[in-house]
């Protein structure tokens, strides 16, 4: 039976660091415009320090035998809190699980 370590190049490879792959994937980041990211909200939690923390999800369809396919970890920082009043603006709704 294969695993996940199967794919994985031998050891004695060159690792790459944790630091390493973050600043790629950061810099990948800033050169993608701005835009809505649609997502179900699986957690939200406004921090008595002004912060909202959330865990955004995506699933392969709707219903109870949907799986997760994608999953993040975000936080609205206290000085950019002013993007959850727009975003009840646009929808209609305060951010909300679900």
């Amino acid at each position: 039976m294969a695993t996940l370590f199967d794919s994985l190049p031998a050891c004695g490879t060159a690792a790459v660091t944790l630091a390493d792959i973050l600043s790629e994937v950061a810099g990948r980041l800033r050169g993608i415009p701005d835009r809505w990211v649609k997502a179900e909200v699986a957690e939200v939690k406004a921090n008595a320090n002004g912060h909202t923390y959330m865990q955004l999800i995506q699933k392969d369809g709707e219903g109870p035998s949907s799986a997760v396919v994608a999953m993040v970890r975000a936080v609205v920082w206290r000085s950019s809190v002013g993007i959850l009043e727009e975003f009840r603006k646009v929808t209609g709704s305060p951010l909300s699980r679900g």
